[in-house]
C-alpha cells in the first residue's frame, strides 16, 4: 500500500461527483493514460489514468496528479465556444490540416491560461502542476532535443517551453535560461514578432477568447505566408473587392522569387533608378532587419508588373497603399511619404512591421532598420551576451525593443518554413499521457500482484430488504446474550486496571501545588499541577468478515454471530470500531461505457491481470454508528439469509479496510479478520495476503489477528492467530487475544 497512490485514488473518488455535472469522468483502468473528447466539440468526457502498481516512483505519481489537474482545469475554465479553429470543429474541420494546425497552437496557449487559473482557485494544485512540468522537461523535451537535427527541428520541441516561459512558468523560464535556448533564431523571431501587448496578455489572460487572439498572432508568425484559418472564412468582399490579378501561388520562405500572395513589392514604379530596382530585401535569421543588396533584376518585380508596365496591385492592398502584411498587428512608426517625398512610396518587405523603417528624403535606402532590436536583445529577454532570461527593460530602451511585428512580419517570412502538422504532437498533455502509459507498463512487474481497475469496487452499507423476518434479530441476540455480558465485564476490568490519573507539577495554571511555592520567590509562575488521564481506550478496531462462497452455511453463521458479539462488547466499553465484510460482485450495475473501456483494455493489454472482477465490501456497522436496531438487522440478515457470497480477494480487502482504519485519530489500531483463511482470485492471492499483513504491521503499525472460522488456514497468513469452531469459544480465545492487544 503506497500512501501516494492511496491519496491519488481518494482524489479521483472526490473528483468524480464534483465533475459529474460538467460531463467529465475520471477513471483508473489498465495501462493507458488518455483523454476521450467529444469528436465535434473537443470537450473532454473521460480522463483515464493507469491502474498504478505500488512500486511506482513518487515523481511518477505526482506527474499523474498534475495530468489530472490540467484536464480538470480545461473543463473548468476553457470556453468551448471559443476553442478550436472556429469555436468548435465540424467533421469537415477535422479533416482540414490548417484548422487542426491552429487548434494545436491555440491549445498550447490555452494551457498556460487554464493552469494559471487552476492554481489561483485551487492552490494545492500548484505543486502537482509544477512537478508535471518538470517531468515533461526531463522525460520529453530534453530527450527530444538530443535528437534534433538542427535549430529548426529543435524549435518544434521548444515551442511549448517557450510559450509557458513567456506566460510566467518559472520551471520553463529556468529551462530556457539554463539551456541558452533564447538564442535559437526561431525562438528569437517569435519573441520579437509578438507585440508587446500580446506578451503582456500572455502573462495575464484569463479567458479562451484572449488566448485565441494570442494564438492567431502566433500562427501568423510561424506560418506567415498563409492566411489564418480563424479568418479563412471571411468574406473577401466585406472590406473591399478582391483583386482579380491576385496570383495563385502563395508566399513562402526563400529568396523572394515567384509571385506572392501578399504585398512584396518595394512600391517602385517603372523608371526608378537601376540600383533601387535591382535590390531584394531579406531579413536575417536573427530577425535584425538588416537589408542586403543583390546584383541583378528581381524576377518577382517583373512578374508583378502588368502588361502596360505598371506594378500589379496586391491582394493585401485592399486595406490601403504601402502597408505591410502585418498592418494592424504592429503599427510602423516610420513616416509615410507625403507631399514632396518620393512618389513611389517604397516600402521594403517587413517595413510595416515592428517599429518600421524610415526612408531617406532622396529615396536612397539607409541600410538600417529601426524595427530591429539593438544587438538582438528583446524586451522580454535580459540584456547580455548569453541572451537568457525573461525580464523587463527600461523606458529608454523602448525604441529598440522587440515585438510589434504582428502577424506575418518580415522576419517570420525569412525564418519559418513549417508544415501544418509539425506541431501536432508537441502538446504537453499529449506527451505526458504517452509517457504515463509507457511508464505504467514498465512499472507493472509480472511478479507483482496486478489489478485491472478499482473503478467497479463497492464499499457500501448493507441494504436490508423490508421483508426481513422479525424473529432473526431476537434469535441472534439470545444466542450471544450470556457470553457478551461476561466478555464485557472482563474487558471493563482490564481497562480499569490500565487506566489511571496522575497530577504533574510545573504548570502555569491548574491546581496549586504547595511544594512548588518556592518558585514564586524566584519569579517562576509554574506552581500549579494539572491532571493527566491515561486510558487504554485510545484504540480503534476493525472487524473484517470473510463473506465468500466457501464461508456459506455454518461457517458464515459462526462468523457473523462472532462479529456481532464482539461488536456489542466493544460498543459497550466505548472502543471505536467498525464491522465490514468482503467478497466479490458481478458486472451488474456497471455503466456500459465503463464496461466497454474495460473490455478494450483486456483485449489490447498484454498484461496478465490478477484481478478483473469487482470487490464488494458490505458495511454492517461503521465507526460513527452505535449498536442500533438498524445495525442489528444488518448482522441478522447476513447471518440467516447469506446473500451475495462469491469470491474473496483477501489482500486487497485488508488494504481497503486499513485505509479506512488509518483515518481514525486513535493512536492504536487493530484489525481482526474472521475467515476460513484461504484467499481466492489468482495464483498470487496467497503471497499477496501474506505481504499485506506484514506490510500493514511493519509500515503502518496496524496489528492484524487472524481468527480462523472452523479452519486452521489462517495460521499460514497471520502470525497472530486463533481458531474457533463454536461461538462459545469466544470468551476464552478471542477475548483473551484482545486483552493481550489492549494491555
Amino acid at each position: 500500500m503506497n500512501r501516494d497512490i492511496v491519496e491519488l485514488r481518494e482524489i479521483i473518488q472526490k473528483l468524480v461527483p464534483l465533475l459529474a455535472g460538467r460531463g467529465l469522468t475520471v477513471t483508473q483502468i489498465g495501462t493507458q493514460a488518455y483523454v476521450s473528447t467529444n469528436p465535434l466539440t473537443k470537450i473532454p468526457e473521460r480522463v483515464n489514468i493507469p491502474s498504478i502498481p505500488d512500486n511506482a516512483a513518487p515523481e511518477f505519481v505526482r506527474a499523474i496528479q498534475g495530468f489530472i489537474d490540467h484536464e480538470v482545469a480545461h473543463v473548468l475554465y476553457t470556453d468551448w465556444k471559443q476553442y478550436g479553429a472556429a469555436g468548435g470543429l465540424s467533421a469537415k474541420d477535422l479533416r482540414d490540416p490548417k484548422k487542426q494546425r491552429f487548434m494545436n497552437l491555440h491549445n498550447i496557449v490555452e494551457d498556460t491560461m487554464i493552469e494559471r487559473r487552476m492554481v489561483a482557485d485551487f492552490p494545492g494544485s500548484a505543486r502537482n502542476l509544477s512537478d508535471t512540468r518538470k517531468y515533461f522537461l526531463e522525460k520529453v523535451t530534453k530527450k527530444a532535443l538530443a535528437t534534433a537535427k538542427d535549430e529548426k527541428d529543435a524549435f518544434r520541441y521548444l515551442l511549448v517551453p517557450l510559450m509557458r516561459a513567456l506566460a510566467g512558468h518559472e520551471e520553463m523560464q529556468e529551462f530556457m535560461d539554463e539551456g541558452g535556448y533564447w538564442k535559437n533564431p526561431y525562438i528569437d523571431a517569435v519573441v520579437k514578432g509578438l507585440k508587446p501587448e500580446t506578451l503582456d496578455l500572455l502573462k495575464t489572460c484569463t479567458t479562451t477568447a484572449e488566448t485565441r487572439v494570442i494564438a492567431e498572432e502566433l500562427e501568423g508568425i510561424i506560418y506567415p505566408a498563409q492566411q489564418s484559418p480563424a479568418s479563412a472564412n471571411a468574406d473577401p468582399d466585406e472590406d473591399g473587392d478582391e483583386s482579380e490579378d491576385k496570383p495563385d501561388q502563395k508566399a513562402g520562405p526563400g529568396n523572394g522569387t515567384g509571385a506572392r500572395d501578399h504585398d512584396d513589392s518595394d512600391g517602385q514604379e517603372p523608371g526608378d533608378d537601376d540600383e533601387s530596382s535591382g535590390t531584394t530585401i531579406t531579413i536575417s535569421a536573427g530577425g535584425t532587419g538588416d537589408e542586403e543588396e543583390e546584383e541583378g533584376g528581381n524576377k518577382e518585380k517583373e512578374d508583378n508588373k502588368t502588361s502596360d508596365g505598371d506594378a500589379k496591385p496586391d491582394a493585401d492592398d485592399d486595406e490601403g497603399e504601402g502597408e505591410g502584411e502585418g498592418e494592424g498587428e504592429g503599427e510602423a512608426d516610420g513616416k509615410s511619404n507625403g507631399p514632396g517625398d518620393d512618389e513611389d512610396g517604397e516600402s521594403a518587405e517587413g517595413s510595416g512591421e515592428g517599429e518600421g523603417g524610415e526612408d531617406n528624403d532622396d529615396g536612397d535606402e539607409s541600410g538600417e532598420s529601426k524595427s530591429a532590436p539593438q544587438n538582438g536583445v528583446s524586451k522580454y529577454r535580459t540584456e547580455g551576451a548569453d541572451g537568457g532570461g525573461v525580464g523587463d527593460i527600461s523606458d529608454d530602451d523602448t525604441e529598440h525593443q522587440g515585438g510589434g511585428g504582428g502577424v506575418g512580419n518580415a522576419a517570420s517570412k525569412a525564418v519559418f518554413d513549417y508544415d501544418d502538422r509539425d506541431f501536432e504532437e508537441v502538446d504537453m498533455s499529449k506527451q505526458i499521457a504517452i509517457l504515463i502509459s509507457d511508464e505504467a507498463v514498465a512499472a507493472m512487474d509480472p511478479s507483482q500482484y496486478l489489478v485491472l481497475t478499482r473503478e467497479i469496487d463497492r464499499i457500501e452499507h448493507v441494504k436490508v430488504p423490508p421483508n426481513i423476518k422479525r424473529e432473526w434479530v431476537p434469535r441472534m441476540e439470545e444466542e450471544v446474550a450470556s457470553m457478551t455480558s461476561r466478555m464485557t465485564k472482563d474487558i471493563e476490568r482490564m481497562l480499569a486496571s490500565q487506566s489511571h490519573v496522575i497530577r504533574t507539577p510545573g504548570h502555569r495554571k491548574g491546581k496549586l501545588h504547595a511544594p512548588s511555592l518556592y518558585r514564586v520567590l524566584q519569579g517562576d509562575p509554574r506552581v500549579f499541577t494539572q491532571k493527566q488521564e491515561h486510558t487504554s481506550k485510545d484504540t480503534a478496531v476493525t472487524l473484517l468478515c470473510d463473506n465468500s462462497g466457501s464461508m456459506g452455511g455454518e461457517k458464515m453463521k459462526l462468523c457473523m454471530i462472532s462479529a456481532f458479539a464482539l461488536s456489542q462488547v466493544l460498543d459497550r466499553v466505548k472502543i471505536a470500531h467498525e464491522v465490514i465484510g468482503f467478497t466479490t460482485g458481478g458486472w451488474y450495475n456497471i455503466p456500459e461505457t465503463l464496461r466497454d473501456a474495460i473490455d478494450r483494455e483486456m483485449t489490447a493489454s498484454k498484461i496478465r491481470w490478477d484481478r478483473v472482477e469487482p470487490i464488494v465490501m458490505p458495511i454492517y456497522k461503521d465507526f460513527e454508528e452505535r449498536m442500533s436496531p438498524q445495525v442489528k438487522e444488518r448482522f441478522a440478515y447476513m447471518m440467516f439469509a447469506q446473500p451475495g457470497l462469491n469470491g474473496n480477494i483477501d489482500g486487497e480487502s485488508l488494504e481497503y479496510a486499513a485505509i479506512r482504519l488509518l483515518k481514525r485519530p486513535e493512536k492504536r489500531k487493530v484489525m481482526l479478520v474472521l475467515s476460513d483463511g484461504q484467499p481466492a482470485g489468482s495464483y498470487k492471492s496467497g503471497p499477496h495476503l501474506s505481504y499485506m499483513v506484514k506490510h500493514l504491521e511493519e509500515d503502518f503499525n496496524i496489528e492484524c489477528i487472524g481468527i480462523g472460522i472452523m479452519d486452521k488456514s489462517v495460521k499460514r497468513f497471520y502470525p497472530k492467530n486463533v481458531v474457533i469452531n463454536d461461538v462459545k469459544e469466544l470468551p476464552t480465545t478471542v477475548i483473551g487475544e484482545i486483552r493481550k492487544l489492549l494491555m
